[in-house]
This record gives C-alpha cells, structure tokens and sequence, in this order.
C-alpha cells in the first residue's frame, strides 16, 4: 500500500477546524471521562491499598482509550456523533487501544529502569530518544487509530508510514507539548489575576481546580482529531468498499470520507 507524506501544517490546520467546529460536543463526550478519571483516582489514594492498587492504574487507560476510540470514529468516520450514550463504546478494541497506549507509555520507562539510565546524561537522553522513544512513537501514531477504525494491523505498514512522515511526527509532538504548556500557563495567568483580585481563596481553589476540565477537553480533543487525520492522510480508510485515501479540507474528514465511498 502506498504511504503518502503529510504536510504537518495542513494537518493542525484540519484539526483545529474540527475541534472549534465541534466545540460543544468537546466538553459533552469529554467531560463524563475527566470526572470518572478524577473519581477513580481519588478512591485509590484515598481507600485502595495494597495490590488493588494496580487494577486502580488501568482504569485512567481504559476511560481515556473509550474516549480516544469514539472521537477517533467521530473526527475520521462521522461515526457516533448523536447523544451522550451513544458516543461511547467498550469492547475488544477499546482495549486493545488501552494495551498499546500502555506499551508505549510504559516500554520507554522499563527500558530505563532496565538499562540503569540516568536523565542527567545526554548520551543516554538521546541514546533514549532515538533508540527506544523515537521508534514507539513512529508506530504507534499510525497503529493507535488503526485500532479505532478497525483497520487491518500492519506493523509493518504502520513504520514506513512513521519514518516517511518523521518530521511531521517530531514536529507535532513539539507543537502538542507547546499548546499545552501555553493553554496551562495561560489557564495559570487568569488564575492568579482573578485571586488577586477577589483576595478570596476559594474562588482561588475553584479556578485552579477547573482549569483541569476546562484545558484538558481540547488538549485530547485536539490530540486525538491530528491523530485521526494523519492516518486517513497518510494511509487511508479501508472499509467502505474500497482503499480509500483522502485529502481532508476545513476539517471535514468524515463528510469527505463518506462522499468518496457513495
């Protein structure tokens, strides 16, 4: 199959048409999993001791991998896009989704517990980004929506997409990691002048604790919709009777998707 390079402005651009273009349902399908995050863990530091405690990790996997699933199936497919229940799904491939989130969060920490690495070296920073992270990530970028539009696994595929496309990928994890670092710090700005202002500490403790559910939304939004868009750029959507790759323009990824396998 053929791999197609995809222009890392163009596809920010799509994605944040998409996200602004379907803002409201941003807080409607993410909040819900923000809360039951939170909630779970709250009970495990609260009341989980022991080995329960892992079970308790797994849950945050599971909540945002039903989440990243369905918005993935929403931005691509124009899949689940009526109300609240019917957004979201569990079954096999959302956990697959959550296995290979894990993997890669996990492999790269494992790696340097392993190897006995230390973050103050430099060589080993790099020997960490180019050897163990650099790789993950050029995988599983492409694999992860592959999972949520039951897509064929191809790990094969998935890499020679990730090294054609290197550069969009390092370029976007940079521009992901900036975009939350400005949103927080701005969230922090508005924070810290209102609290200023009211002397009140409360109204202090209720911004900071919101700018959570305020911020985070977007982020995964944001996050999962590039995701989304790369993959249907990059290598395409087969599952409407035919391999279909497509140029996505104002966001429209579905609509486009659907015209094209009429």
């Amino acid at each position: 199959m053929e791999v197609r390079a995809v222009n890392f402005i163009e596809c920010v651009m799509d994605a944040h048409s998409f996200v602004f273009e379907n803002l409201g349902k941003v807080y409607l399908y993410a909040l819900p999993i923000l809360i039951l995050v939170s909630a779970s863990e709250l009970i495990q530091a609260f009341f989980i001791r022991g080995i329960y405690q892992y079970f308790f990790l797994a849950i945050p996997f599971l909540l945002y991998s039903i989440y990243a699933v369905s918005w993935h199936r929403f931005a691509a497919l124009g899949k689940n896009s009526g109300n609240l229940i019917a957004f979201y799904s569990f079954g096999v491939r959302e956990i697959k989704y959550a296995i290979l989130s894990a993997i890669a969060l996990f492999t790269p920490l494992f790696a340097l517990t392993l190897l006995g690495f230390r973050f103050q070296s430099t060589a080993n920073q790099l020997a960490i980004i180019l050897f163990i992270f650099l790789p993950i990530s050029l995988f599983v970028l492409s694999a992860l929506p592959s999972i949520a539009l039951d897509q064929k696994f191809e790990p094969a595929l998935f890499m020679k997409t990730g090294i054609k496309n290197v550069m969009t990928i390092l370029i976007g994890v940079v521009f992901i990691f900036v975009l939350c670092l400005i949103l927080m710090g701005a969230w922090w700005v508005v924070t810290w002048f209102i609290a200023d202002i009211s002397k009140n500490l409360v109204i202090h403790l209720i911004l900071s604790i919101s700018g959570h559910f305020v911020i985070s939304p977007i982020i995964l939004a944001f996050t999962t919709t590039c995701l989304s868009i790369f993959y249907v750029k990059a290598i395409g959507v087969d599952g409407l009777g035919t391999s279909i790759q497509v140029p996505i323009n104002d966001g429209k990824v579905g609509n486009e998707i659907e015209k094209l396998g009429k």
